[in-house]
Parts: C-alpha cells; structure tokens; sequence
C-alpha cells in the first residue's frame, strides 16, 4: 500500500482556478489543523505515484469547512463525512 501525504491548498478568492500552497502534512490531523479558511482544502495524494500527463482532478480532495467555498466540489458524495472536522 501506498504512503499518503496531505497537502493543504487555499482557492484564490479572485480566480478560482488557481490556488496557493499552504502545507503538506505527513498525516491528516495537521492538514485538519492548517485549514483556517472556509478557502482550504486537503487532497490525499500517494506518495511515488505518477499521475501522467493528463489533467485530473483528485477525488479525495475536499474542502473541511461546513460552508466552504464550492463545497466538497471535488467529491460530493463525502459531504457529510467530510465536514465533522469544522470544529478544529
């Protein structure tokens, strides 16, 4: 199996298209704790994993805040799984 990291990105609140780089974590709990904004988000990435060269969207990326910006956009079916961290 496959070792994961966390990275923590922010959306640009202007062009939602971009973001910016927070953090990356060894295990979830701090990607949990670097997220201060209803802006960031976690995306669960492999460690030694090539992804190619096609643009793609991580599934098991979300945003831990209930009323985030496009909330859970990127994996809709763990929205109420996803959301009991806002509280951190």
């Amino acid at each position: 199996m496959n070792k994961k990291i966390f990275v923590v990105g922010k959306v640009d609140v202007i062009d939602y298209l971009r973001w910016e780089l927070i953090g990356v974590f060894e295990n979830e709990d701090n990607a949990l704790k670097a997220c201060r904004t209803k802006y960031h988000f976690i995306s669960p990435i492999n460690i030694n994993e090539d992804f190619g060269d096609e643009t793609e969207v991580n599934p098991e990326s979300y945003f831990p805040f209930p009323n985030a910006w496009k909330q859970n956009w990127l994996n809709k079916k763990d929205k109420n799984e996803r959301t009991n961290y806002s509280k951190i």
